[in-house]
């Protein structure tokens, strides 16, 4: 973790701005312009602006980076954090933010290179193989994660109105090195995306729940319970996992529905989209 934030705290010190003078820059750049979550296209690092002024970045499933406040000052981005930062600014806004020469190009969702695929298909990369299984529904936890010893009934249950997604995929390794699915590099995501914007993922603040064969992974705000899960070179092992979300994603049929998955195990994330309905 030291590594990661040396390696964030670097980048995000050398940022310029270079935009002055280019056609391609917006002329003024508004509040509302930002707000929202942005993605990096080659690392799936996430920077949330939001409505309030304060700004998060996201190396990990749970834990930002430099949490802070950001304001926009004649077309420039400042952004105040643990350290200050006087001159992180925009290069080159358009419908990306491309900052540090480039070296990050964070865009929103809609601009990810997303490959859609339909439940039963293989999504695969140079990394590992992504199959979606299927999907249920569910108002408690299976005894499997409530008997496990790395669940407490300190964490928090469901919020009114809320159920339990289960998700069932297999990963098959495909690396010549173990990897771990859930784990604090949070190397894999899985977003539930209704109604083309409504997102619940398992870096989201609350708790998610893997489980595969008996091992059980939790995911709660500021850390986790429970040892990674791995995956050893060519072996496919199956997940479940249990994300919150809004009843209204169940009773609604006909509104569209999709599980994403960001897998950050090669040199370049790779972006998922299996369709639902």
């Amino acid at each position: 973790m030291k590594k990661i934030s040396v390696l964030f705290l670097t980048a995000i010190m050398v940022i310029s701005l270079v935009a002055c003078g280019s056609n391609d820059v917006k002329s003024s750049i508004e509040t509302t312009d930002l707000l929202g979550v942005w993605y990096d296209v080659k690392t799936a690092q996430r920077i949330e602006f939001n409505s309030d002024l304060s700004f998060g970045h996201y190396q990990t499933r749970t834990a930002p980076g430099n949490p802070g406040y950001w304001s926009i000052d004649n077309n420039k981005l400042n952004i105040k954090s643990c350290v200050t930062i006087e001159d992180l600014k925009i290069q080159d806004f358009d419908d990306s933010i491309s900052l540090n020469d480039d070296i990050y190009t964070f865009v929103k969702w809609e601009s990810l290179p997303i490959t859609e695929l339909s439940v039963g298909e293989v999504a695969k990369d140079e990394s590992v193989a992504i199959k979606l299984k299927d999907i249920n529904f569910y108002d408690k936890l299976p005894n499997e994660i409530l008997n496990s010893h790395t669940y407490s009934s300190s964490l928090s249950g469901l919020n009114s109105g809320n159920v339990y997604i289960k998700i069932t995929f297999d990963v098959t390794n495909l690396l010549k090195s173990e990897i771990n699915v859930p784990g604090l590099r949070g190397d894999m995501d899985i977003i539930v995306d209704y109604d083309n914007g409504f997102r619940y993922a398992t870096y989201d603040n609350g708790c998610c729940f893997y489980i595969s064969d008996s091992d059980v992974y939790i995911t709660e705000p500021g850390g986790a319970r429970g040892y990674d899960i791995s995956v050893q070179p060519l072996q496919t092992r199956t997940f479940d996992v249990y994300i919150e979300c809004p009843e209204i994603i169940l009773i609604d049929d006909d509104s569209p529905l999709n599980i994403c998955f960001i897998s950050k195990y090669g040199t370049e994330a790779k972006y998922y989209s299996f369709s639902i309905r």
